[in-house]
């Protein structure tokens, strides 16, 4: 009786860490660098579809990014990017702005990986836009976008 008892203990323990292990590969759990280099890739392919005005492509951009990314350093374009706090006021940020030269505030919406698929999306207030990417990391370990849906808010 306590062999069964035993053995049954170890089989719920070894179809216990599978799963575990399992669920844990499927996850693909994402670190900093590996954000960083999503939230670069994203945003040179939002900038080379030539959509937003020019002060994003001249001016550093400001960056809302999750706490976990405020002491990173990402460069757009040639230009070290302004990182800013997740609870920064967007709305007095926007206050003063002269709707002709909108400032580069980009914000960093949803953020998730699902199904080894990573997506994320950026939020344009001042002018209006709103990019959702959808990527994934092949072979070489670079971050390839899949599918870009805009729309404007």
């Amino acid at each position: 009786m306590k062999n069964i008892t035993l053995a049954g203990r170890l089989l719920f323990y070894t179809i216990s860490l599978t799963l575990l292990s399992c669920n844990h590969s499927e996850n693909n759990y994402l670190d900093q660098k590996d954000s960083i280099s999503i939230i670069k890739e994203s945003l040179h392919h939002i900038l080379d579809q030539k959509v937003l005005p020019k002060e994003y492509y001249t001016q550093p951009l400001q960056i809302i990014v999750p706490k976990n990314l405020q002491q990173a350093e990402i460069l757009i374009s040639g230009k070290m990017c302004i990182l800013l706090p997740i609870n920064t006021d967007v709305k007095q940020l926007m206050k003063g702005m002269y709707i002709y030269k909108p400032i580069t505030l980009i914000e960093v919406g949803d953020f998730k990986l699902h199904k080894k698929i990573i997506f994320i999306e950026f939020i344009f207030r001042a002018t209006g836009h709103n990019f959702l990417l959808e990527l994934k990391k092949d072979k070489s370990g670079r971050f390839k976008i899949m599918n870009v849906r805009e729309r404007t808010i």
